[in-house]
């Protein structure tokens, strides 16, 4: 497993890419047991790890954020139901308006026993074959900007826009009741 010690307390991190990172911080930031939720590039060179670059689409990096949490309060599989409700996990070209590679889905595992952890959560829930999410070892993460963090809460006006414009808002509602 991910452990990270923070002040004598053991918690978890999984990285997940599921499009606009402000969304996945958006859904996490509040959650109980969520300790951080920091917006950041997966994959990719230090050197193209900035929002300018990824957005091209011609990095290997997808907007990702790492989650910490404890898991006495919110269990690994609680983590991935509010990933795959918060995303089309069928969708090959990105999600919702944000188009390309870096907007594709993802969840990193960090060694074996959490990828298994991963791919027993898939076997044990109803996932036709055409799923598009993929599941690869984390390779790199970079934090982004400063102006990206926190930022459903710094820019809860622009962000609540987004999030409707964009039209998850629509599809977390229309899903809300099948991860949970």
């Amino acid at each position: 497993k991910n452990i990270e010690v923070i002040q004598g307390d053991l918690y978890e991190t999984i990285y997940l890419a599921w499009g606009c990172f402000w969304c996945i911080e958006g859904a996490f930031d509040t959650k109980p047991g969520v300790i951080s939720a920091i917006s950041g590039y997966a994959g990719g060179k230090a050197s193209t790890a900035n929002y300018d670059s990824i957005t091209t689409g011609k990095t290997a990096h997808r907007e990702t954020v790492k989650v910490t949490y404890n898991p006495d309060v919110l269990s690994k599989e609680e983590v991935l139901d509010t990933f795959f409700w918060y995303i089309d996990p069928y969708d090959t070209g990105g999600q919702f308006a944000d188009r390309g590679y870096q907007y594709t889905t993802a969840v990193f595992y960090t060694n074996e026993e959490e990828k298994q952890e991963i791919l027993d959560y898939i076997n044990n829930h109803e996932f036709e074959d055409n799923l598009a999410t993929k599941f690869v070892e984390i390779t790199s993460f970079y934090e982004a900007e400063e102006y990206h963090q926190d930022y459903a809460q710094k820019k809860s006006g622009n962000y609540e826009k987004y999030f409707k414009w964009s039209g998850r808002k629509d599809y977390v509602d229309e899903n809300k009741d099948k991860y949970k």
